[in-house]
């Protein structure tokens, strides 16, 4: 039986940008609540990590 939960992530063909989500470079994220699995709200414009994440 082969395990579906493993993935061997270097056999995905690498993503060609294809420059349609330019438009969105330096875009905040709107103030968006989630509920996390524990219960808890998270906002996502208050996460860090997005706000700056580029894909250079």
């Amino acid at each position: 039986m082969t395990d579906t939960i493993v993935i061997d992530w270097s056999a995905l063909p690498v993503p060609i940008d294809d420059g349609a989500a330019r438009h969105l470079e330096g875009s905040r994220l709107p103030d968006i609540s989630l509920n996390s699995i524990n219960g808890e709200a998270v906002d996502l414009s208050s996460l860090a990590g997005l706000k700056e994440h580029r894909y250079d």
